[in-house]
């Protein structure tokens, strides 16, 4: 083996340069002895590679074509492994041995085991950087790596703990076990192209930062005679007591991705000790989710600031999306208090087939906070979801189904509070609720309302649009909510208002009924309000022009209570709009287009 290695060491191949020149040397596993026949365990030779590779600047481990068995192989600084499109490398058989134990943790009473020890995953990393991983190759657990495992068993198939630049590109996970990629106080991690197909969690990124997943598929759903019958999430943004402290989720990017779900599609929590900041998720495909395809909840104390949602598409999900404030005990010492959600935008989303396959369940759209503890700055806009609808006799109703009361409890799981009031969407507890060109119908006759708002301190709705049962003559109903108004609506024909107060407050965009000089002021808004197909023309192609937006996204992009006053015989428009790229703008444009002033805010 030692001539084989100073050999190998004097003819190093040079692959390339990275991006700051220095060339990177490729390192055969075959040449520290592993032998690829998937009977004979390679994960000696694995590390040995892998150790060599470390003490380079710039190093490559290559798999090359063939399947290589190994228990856990250990990450190092400063090492790409390579796994070429024909090559595996196979988690080795249950039973064995072949794995390392669980490093002690004194925490892991506050989380699962799985996300409470990392050193017993297939393929782990500890506190290393400039890592990766790539090449077109497969990592298998072949129904080795499951939850809980027995000791010499392992349960993650990538497990990275306190990690630094890494990037994880153009590979596929089959059969993950506990999780398929679990980064815990991990930074700037990059994942790339990756497909995963296992039978628990697919991705979790806890306590995390810097993080960009672009372009994944991942599908976490357990079949039987071609029916759905388990899984877990797809992908998942957590901050656990892991690690003995309070971690920080903040700057994660997740765009291009096609999910398919036991779970929840893309969910926040429901370990939310730490607080989140600024989750970016974009042009989503999600094929199912047995709970939600979106979901989020604060249970353990976190502040949950500033989430956008934008471009989704979804179908057979047990229900749309769901945000709810909790609070448990035992995820960190001492007791948490409750935590937040705040300036939460979800855009431009498509659903339908609301149903989950696996459990039957099918629920309202639920944004809901808790007495004295709001929601805060919840924007839903450009929607269209269709639900599964139906007779509700089944359930044995003998009352109107309007009239409903949730369950208060303290649960993160949105079965929990059973069926909504509403066919469509269910909020309450929020302060501040904007609900823009948003449309819901169904398959088979409801016979809820559309919609239900509920303790609510702000809220406007623009352009809502709703399907009727034939037994009800109204889509809406509020409840306890105080500044209030509903424009473009022409589907609305009645609101029942049950202890509304004050009446002065609401306002149906009608010239009979015109919003209150107080309301407006609280608002901040002029009476009437201006909307959007109101403008002349020639004020809309400015808007286009100047902010590059295309005619689809007008209604998105543009706020659609925009105010107007007169100067010199001259009608003004002062219009807040969102050039598309998140940068927010106020225009003044006279009526005959001619632009007086851009800022942007």
């Amino acid at each position: 083996m030692r001539k084989i290695i100073i050999v190998f060491l004097i003819s190093f191949i040079l692959l390339g340069e990275n991006s700051v020149g220095a060339p990177q040397s490729v390192l055969k596993v075959e040449d520290f002895g592993a032998i690829s026949d998937d009977e004979l365990l390679d994960t000696e030779a694995i590390n040995k590679a892998i150790d060599s590779c470390s003490t380079l600047e710039n190093g490559i481990v290559m798999f090359s074509s063939g399947t290589y068995l190994s228990g856990s192989v250990h990450l190092k600084s400063n090492v790409t492994l390579q796994i070429e499109k024909e090559a595996k490398i196979q988690a080795a058989p249950k039973g064995i041995g072949a794995f390392d134990l669980p490093e002690p943790n004194s925490w892991d009473k506050y989380q699962d085991f799985g996300l409470s020890h990392f050193h017993n995953a297939f393929i782990w990393g500890d506190s290393i950087e400039d890592v990766t991983i790539r090449g077109g190759g497969t990592i298998s657990g072949t129904a080795s790596l499951y939850s809980n495992p027995e000791v010499g068993d392992g349960d993650k198939a990538i497990s990275l703990k306190l990690c630094k630049n890494v990037e994880i590109k153009d590979i596929t996970i089959d059969d993950g076990g506990y999780l398929g990629i679990l980064t815990t106080g991990c930074d700037s991690v990059n994942i790339y192209n990756v497909n995963i197909k296992t039978k628990a969690s697919g991705m979790s990124f806890v306590g995390s930062s810097n993080v960009k997943v672009r372009n994944c598929t991942v599908e976490t759903v357990v079949y039987n005679n071609g029916k759905p019958v388990d899984g877990k999430d797809g992908i998942s943004i957590k901050s656990d007591y892991s690690l003995g402290r309070k971690l920080i989720s903040k700057d994660i990017n997740i765009d291009g991705c096609i999910i398919s779900a036991g779970g929840n599609a893309l969910q926040l929590g429901p370990e939310t000790v730490g607080d989140f900041r600024n989750i970016q998720v974009s042009n989503i495909t999600i094929k199912s989710a047995d709970k939600a395809g979106i979901g989020f909840t604060s249970n353990d104390g976190a502040v949950i600031d500033g989430v956008n949602i934008q471009n989704v598409t979804m179908e057979s999900v047990a229900i749309p999306f769901f945000i709810n404030l909790s609070k448990r005990k035992g995820a960190s010492p001492g007791s948490a208090a409750v935590g937040e959600i705040k300036n939460v935008r979800i855009s431009n989303v498509v659903a339908k087939d609301v149903y989950g396959y696996k459990s039957g369940r099918k629920f309202a759209s639920t944004i809901m906070g808790k007495p004295g503890k709001l929601l805060e700055n919840i924007v839903l806009e450009n929607m269209r979801i269709t639900y599964k609808g139906g007779s509700l006799s089944y359930l044995g109703f003998n009352e109107d189904p309007a009239k409903i009361e949730l369950p208060r409890i303290d649960d993160y799981r949105a079965e929990k509070y059973g069926l909504r009031p509403a066919y469509g969407l269910y909020c309450r507890y929020i302060k501040g609720l904007k609900i823009r060109n948003v449309s819901v119908d169904f398959e088979k006759e409801d016979p809820r309302p559309a919609m239900i708002l509920y303790d609510i301190e702000g809220a406007v709705v623009n352009r809502f649009y709703a399907e009727r049962t034939t037994i009800r003559d109204y889509d809406i109903i509020i409840d306890q909510v105080s500044d209030f108004m509903i424009t473009g609506s022409p589907g609305v024909v009645h609101i029942e208002k049950k202890d509304f107060a004050p009446l002065a407050d609401f306002n149906v965009d009608a010239p009979s009924n015109p919003l209150g000089e107080e309301v407006a002021a609280k608002l901040g808004i002029d009476t009437p309000p201006i909307l959007l197909s109101d403008l002349p023309a020639e004020v809309i192609e400015k808007i286009k022009k100047e902010l590059g937006i295309p005619p689809a996204m007008l209604g998105v992009l543009v706020d659609n209570v925009i105010r107007k006053e007169e100067k010199g015989g001259k009608v003004i428009y002062n219009i807040e709009a969102e050039n598309g790229k998140g940068d927010k703008y106020k225009l003044k444009i006279r009526e005959d287009g001619v632009l007086l002033s851009k800022k942007k805010d």
